[in-house]
């Protein structure tokens, strides 16, 4: 299972988010990608409820998370709050603070730690 979350301003039909779902069902891959609710305006906590609501229940140990720009930045912060065991996590080009746009500083609440689901070499 593949799992595709848009960023800021963004829908599933934005950039390469529906043929790269093409490509991936084309291969044999069960393939998620929604529009997550108020892209204009983000809510973290509006789109943590949609997360857990739409994908979650369908996440499965292998599960391959794909977050592009604040698609990727929720994956951290979801991640970093919940346990959630992945297969892999893809972030393409997610911000790590706010870049001082007020409209997606709710995903920042302070600082979170981006490397606490990453194994030790160890």
């Amino acid at each position: 299972n593949v799992f595709i979350i848009h960023g800021w301003e963004a829908n599933k039909d934005s950039n390469w988010f529906s043929s790269l779902k093409i490509s991936l069902e084309k291969s044999g891959c069960k393939v998620w990608l929604e529009n997550f609710p108020n892209s204009k305006n983000p809510q973290y906590e509006e789109w943590k409820k949609f997360f857990k609501e739409k994908y979650l229940p369908h996440i499965k140990s292998n599960s391959i998370l794909i977050g592009h720009s604040l698609g990727g930045t929720f994956l951290s912060r979801f991640l970093s709050e919940e346990k959630l065991q992945i297969g892999e996590l893809i972030l393409v080009a997610p911000p790590i603070d706010d870049c001082g746009i007020s409209e997606i500083a709710n995903f920042f609440p302070g600082k979170f730690p981006l490397n606490k689901n990453k194994e030790s070499d160890q």
